[in-house]
């Protein structure tokens, strides 16, 4: 019993480290991609050395794919975004943990409007945005709504739209004191008034 407790206990520390390191790799590539924005290959490779700690299945997974997302549009790498999604693509829907499933329709989503591809964006926002309200995950939601609302307003197709999205979004940030996204929601309102 003491070595099969041992070996238990060494299997909890290493999953602990990892833990950390998976951690320390994410906060990292956030770090690079907020404090460099214009070193497109610091942030690349901040990211992409975040995303080498880690195994797609894992719960930890989704948050770092969403910050690798955001790394990679912040150093103008969306095709880093193209190789993320098809490592989704390989995983089984038995295996895709629903979190992960609405990051990656978000990535989509937003890799759709980067390259110009409304008909696509407007497949994948609103999918993305019931995830998350499924998923009763209040910021990511508030957080797809902003971006939505962003390429409504920008395609200048569906005010009323935008609008609520904005308006839902902005009261979700206002509640949970997200004060960059606030701002950001407030400054939507310009484009879909005019």
């Amino acid at each position: 019993t003491r070595v099969r407790s041992s070996a238990a206990s060494d299997v909890y520390k290493r999953q602990g480290w990892t833990a950390l390191e998976n951690q320390k790799a994410m906060a990292r590539a956030a770090i690079q991609r907020d404090t460099a924005p214009g070193n497109g290959e610091g942030v690349a490779e901040a990211c992409e050395a975040a995303l080498r700690v880690l195994p797609l299945r894992t719960s930890e997974f989704p948050p770092l794919f969403a910050e690798v997302v955001e790394c990679a549009f912040a150093a103008g790498k969306p095709e880093a975004v193209e190789g993320l999604l098809s490592a989704v693509d390989q995983i089984t829907p038995a295996e895709l943990i629903p979190l992960l499933d609405a990051e990656a329709t978000r990535a989509r989503a937003r890799l759709a409007a980067h390259h110009g591809d409304l008909e696509a964006a407007h497949q994948h926002f609103p999918r993305a945005i019931a995830l998350f309200h499924e998923l009763e995950t209040p910021f990511y939601l508030a957080r797809a709504q902003v971006e939505y609302a962003e390429v409504l307003a920008h395609d200048g197709r569906e005010d009323a739209t935008a609008a609520k999205l904005r308006g839902e979004a902005e009261a979700t940030f206002e509640r949970l004191g997200a004060k960059p996204w606030l701002e950001r929601a407030r400054q939507i309102e310009p484009a879909v008034v005019g």
